[in-house]
């Protein structure tokens, strides 16, 4: 989870690989941190704060989101320029991801300026396509008008088109399309990722403001099929849970997991994150001491890095299958890798970053089928 880059072998052949560009090591470096800071306040923001207080988290996590976005720019800069970056779809809902971001705006646009949302009748309720980047791309577009709206209203529209969905952000200000301010690589970055994704990303100056549409190709997710979906609500100014608040139903109330990261913040926040969920956690730095643990007691859950100082994910894992044969609990696995060579055991994946909702999710998909047994049992 941490923001170095560790793994204990390289892929082999040739000269090894490309040496990565100092901002993308930068991006890289403080993107995990970054990633911790919008985590923690996630957590404070499902709890019932005062008003005041409330207000000032959402600050937090707002300037962390934008902090985190930057680091992300870099980071995919970097590898759109070296060919290796390579989109990770999944299934998610388009008017959820464009409310979420809106409501993420929200302390800073106020009760005046809202980013109103606006989705089109016919919109599916899930499609397939990469997500954080389509979110990333977003993320830059609002930041921009925001900045140079002058004021004025800010609509977030998610429509179908024909060769897939539209996210269209307009606002009603005098600023540039494109603002030579800042970095000046959000931009530039959201372009590239666009076509990346198979899709464009035009941006246009009018009398009344600045249109960026963001058109990318989907397919519809196959277990939920095109049903429809009634316009969105425009958001409240509060921000929408990303973590998740506790029920009578509660999947994860008195589970064990045991954490296997080198980082010691990574260590603290994701004890921070998974005791929130009513579980016990015991957290251990690399797979010598996973192996000394598991040995004495089993977890039931197992959520860890894959790169660790000195060695992998499959290492460890391995050395874990070792010790408990077919004893060996279900593995949760965080990695801001995209590409990872297929490994048995793991029962669900977290893609940095990733909000506590996320994890939680996980965790619950990958203790249920455990728990089914056991109830057989």
């Amino acid at each position: 989870m941490g923001g170095t880059r560790k793994t204990g072998r390289s892929n082999g052949g040739g000269a090894g690989p490309a040496r990565p560009s100092a901002a993308a090591v930068l991006g890289h470096e403080i993107r995990g941190p970054l990633g911790a800071v919008v985590a923690l306040s996630d957590l404070l923001l499902a709890r019932d704060l005062p008003g005041d207080q409330r207000g000032l988290v959402e600050l937090i996590r707002l300037a962390g989101s934008h902090a985190r976005a930057v680091a992300e720019d870099l980071v995919d800069d970097a590898g759109l320029s070296s060919g290796r970056l390579r989109p990770a779809a999944a299934a998610f809902e388009p008017a959820e991801t464009a409310r979420t971001l809106a409501a993420l705006w929200a302390p800073l646009a106020g009760a005046e300026r809202p980013v109103e949302v606006r989705c089109a009748d016919d919109l599916p309720p899930r499609i397939v396509s990469d997500e954080r980047r389509i979110r990333q791309i977003l993320f830059n577009l609002v930041s921009n008008a925001t900045r140079y709206a002058a004021g004025g209203a800010i609509t977030l529209r998610v429509a179908r088109s024909a060769r897939g969905i539209v996210f269209e952000v307009r606002d009603e200000g005098g600023g540039p399309a494109e603002p030579g301010g800042g970095l000046g690589i959000g931009l530039s970055v959201s372009r590239r990722l666009a076509a990346a994704l198979g899709g464009r990303l035009r941006l246009a100056r009018r009398r009344t403001g600045t249109v960026a549409q963001l058109e990318i190709p989907v397919v519809l997710d196959a277990a939920n099929p095109d049903e429809g979906r009634t316009a969105a609500p425009a958001p409240t100014a509060e921000v929408v849970p990303a973590a998740p608040r506790p029920t009578p139903d509660w999947p994860l109330a008195r589970s064990e997991a045991l954490v296997v990261d080198d980082s010691a913040i990574s260590r603290l926040l994701m004890t921070a994150m998974l005791t929130s969920f009513d579980m016990a956690v015991s957290s251990v730095s690399g797979g010598g001491e996973a192996e000394a643990f598991v040995a004495a007691r089993r977890p039931d859950v197992i959520v860890m890095d894959w790169s660790l100082a000195g060695e992998t994910g499959a290492e460890v894992i391995d050395r874990l299958r070792r010790t408990l044969g077919e004893a060996m609990p279900p593995i949760v696995l965080v990695t801001g890798e995209r590409r990872l060579p297929p490994v048995a055991g793991i029962a669900a994946r977290v893609a940095k970053p990733f909000t506590p909702r996320e994890l939680f999710e996980a965790l619950s998909g990958a203790l249920r089928p455990a728990r089914a047994v056991a109830a057989v049992r």
